[in-house]
């Protein structure tokens, strides 16, 4: 199987989450407790917020397949904070960079 790291955008999020991921037919239909942490997070107004204000933020997602759900989606910060005296940078996700993580990956 094959993937791409694409940019999350709403209307994906929509149905390729909300809609795909979760309503998938080889998902379980009920989760024993813990629920999965992110089943009702809404990727469409997620943001990240520290000490009280949001960062800037990009949205990437890993899709397998044309058509299939979302497989993986993670939240970034692209805008660096100071914690404890030190200057933290924004991660930065190049696609090639994550294209190779993709080479080695073998699915479940």
């Amino acid at each position: 199987m094959t993937g791409e790291i694409l940019a999350l955008t709403d209307q994906m999020a929509a149905g390729r989450i909300h809609k795909g991921w979760w309503n998938h037919q080889d998902l379980k239909k009920r989760f024993d407790a813990p629920q999965p942490i992110d089943r009702y997070w809404q990727w469409i107004d997620i943001d990240i917020e520290y000490e009280g204000r949001y960062l800037a933020s990009e949205k990437v997602a890993l899709v397998a397949g044309e058509g299939d759900p979302v497989q993986g989606a993670m939240l970034i910060s692209v805008q660096p904070i100071v914690y404890e005296g030190v200057n933290y940078t924004p991660m930065e996700l190049p696609v090639a960079a994550a294209e190779e993580l993709l080479i080695d990956w073998e699915p479940d």
